[in-house]
């Protein structure tokens, strides 16, 4: 996984199709302290949301969800 220069949101799930999507915030925080990460998932374990914030996620939204609701967050 490369980031592009102009990414400024990453929307990630936990269960992507090549990988752990914690595991990939892990590394997208150590090369932009900057960058915006949502987490959008069915794993609604509270374990994992709190493990998703703790890497440094600003949210973690449960699917499903309104768009809306994640434009306003």
């Amino acid at each position: 996984h490369q980031m592009g220069a102009g990414l400024d949101v990453a929307l990630l799930d936990i269960n992507l199709p090549d990988g752990n999507g914690l595991e990939l915030a892990r590394q997208l925080r150590l090369q932009r302290r900057d960058l915006v990460m949502v987490f959008l998932s069915a794993q609604n374990d509270p374990a994992l949301r709190v493990e998703g914030l703790e890497i440094g996620a600003e949210d973690y939204v449960t699917k499903p969800f309104e768009l809306r609701e994640l434009t306003l967050r």
